[in-house]
């Protein structure tokens, strides 16, 4: 999909400047939150925000190529030439739904890898996820185990979002929020931004201090890779300082 519109005029050298953009769903036109949008051989990220909006800086003048990836949909991209300071994007992605008995199958192995020296830990598996009738993953969480999200005090919330905290034994404790093994920079909202269906699993550790949750898109990935899943306690080490 090409450009659809680019800013002022600098010359044709090369420099860094901005990429802006908007991510839909190509059947509705709705926005899509929750996309991972990556340029310049994945030297450039960015997430989309809740209008499905994505902001790249440092880019390189001249011709370029984003790649978007969401789970629920197949893979897009978008490409642009630019030549003034900034240009403009809209990808547009297509549904694509992962059946649920592949899920099931990558699950069984996943299970194992990630509970390896974990304890306390609650599961809710693709089935339950398919079936449930929560807008996202965050009310789920919230109506499954009556985990209560709340603010936590101004220093952590700066942190990790407006509801960075559940409150657990009378204690507002802030949650880490690991999506695909990698932390979620807005904590606990990031999850509104993912329906139950898109997701294969989701763990939960610690009371509600520490939740892991696997989309379908990931899960497929590394199956389809060889690679092994983390251990929660590899990536609590490592996202949960």
């Amino acid at each position: 999909m090409a450009a659809c519109g680019a800013g002022r005029a600098a010359g044709q050298g090369t420099g860094a400047a901005v990429v802006t953009g908007v991510v839909v769903d190509s059947a509705t036109g709705m926005p899509l939150p929750g996309a991972r949008v990556d340029a310049a051989r994945g030297r450039l990220r960015a997430v989309t925000d809740s209008a499905g909006r994505f902001v790249l800086r440092g880019v390189e003048r001249g011709q370029g190529r984003v790649r978007v990836r969401r789970v629920g949909y197949a893979d897009g991209a978008a490409e642009w030439e630019l030549r003034g300071d900034s240009v403009r994007v809209k990808v547009a992605l297509a549904s694509a739904v992962i059946p649920l008995a592949e899920i099931r199958v990558v699950a069984e192995g996943l299970d194992a890898q990630v509970k390896a020296g974990a304890s306390a830990v609650w599961t809710i598996g693709a089935a339950e996820l398919a079936a449930s009738t929560a807008s996202d993953v965050l009310t789920m969480l919230r109506d499954r185990y009556t985990l209560r999200p709340v603010r936590c005090r101004v220093v952590e919330a700066s942190r990790v979002g407006g509801r960075g905290c559940f409150y657990i034994r009378g204690t507002p404790t802030r949650a880490c929020v690991l999506v695909d093994e990698v932390r979620a920079p807005g904590g606990l909202d990031d999850l509104v931004a993912y329906r139950p269906d898109e997701v294969g699993r989701v763990y939960v550790f610690r009371g509600g201090s520490v939740i892991a949750v696997y989309t379908r898109w990931y899960m497929k990935q590394v199956a389809r890779d060889g690679a092994p899943f983390r251990t929660v306690d590899s990536m609590t080490t490592s996202e949960c300082p």
